[in-house]
């Protein structure tokens, strides 16, 4: 029995296949071989550690969600039947595609999802809630900072020069002496 790992997980969010698991998965007729050129195709990087090659779990179902989206082309993978026999060429998935079509692409993953009868993980859903809490407060930041700017620039244009901008609580410049320390 080999002793290498199926999988390495690192949090909730990136889980590494093994190729030998993928391999098993789509049947006894993929090679390692066919599989890693069906990845290149695909532009999912193989990750080697040690004797073992991994695959990073989300960027494999993205491009093959990619490739099987309603009215996208047949895919061919070097060394599959039609392109033996001269009939097809071998594809190639363009990330370009996959970046400007992120949104629906993910929509469709967890379509299928919900399709194939499982329900979004409560891991899944409390992940989306953060990573939506964490966006949501970036951009209450940023708005912030953008207030602020507006209103120094306004500040300093109506009472001249004797406005300076705040010294910062975190920033290694001394404040200047002239100001009253507030704090």
């Amino acid at each position: 029995m080999d002793d290498r790992p199926f999988y390495i997980g690192f949090g909730s969010g990136l889980k590494l296949l093994s190729e030998e698991w993928y391999i098993k998965e789509m049947g006894p007729e993929i090679t390692k071989r066919s599989f890693r050129s069906f990845c290149r195709a695909l532009g999912v990087p193989l990750i080697e550690i040690g004797k073992s090659t991994f695959v990073e779990m989300n960027s494999f179902q993205l491009a093959l969600k990619a490739i099987t989206r309603v009215g996208q082309p047949d895919f061919y993978v070097s060394g599959s039947k039609s392109i033996a026999r001269g009939k097809a060429k071998a594809s190639k998935l363009d990330p370009k595609y996959v970046a400007d079509n992120l949104e629906p692409i993910l929509c469709e993953l967890l379509a299928s999802r919900t399709l194939g009868g499982k329900s979004l993980t409560s891991e899944t859903k409390s992940a989306a809630r953060s990573a939506a809490d964490r966006m949501a407060r970036a951009g209450v930041s940023e708005l912030s900072e953008q207030a602020q700017a507006k209103y120094t620039k306004k500040a300093i244009r109506i009472f001249g020069s004797s406005v300076g901008r705040a010294h910062e609580p975190f920033s290694d410049e001394e404040p200047n002496p002239e100001e009253p320390n507030a704090g």
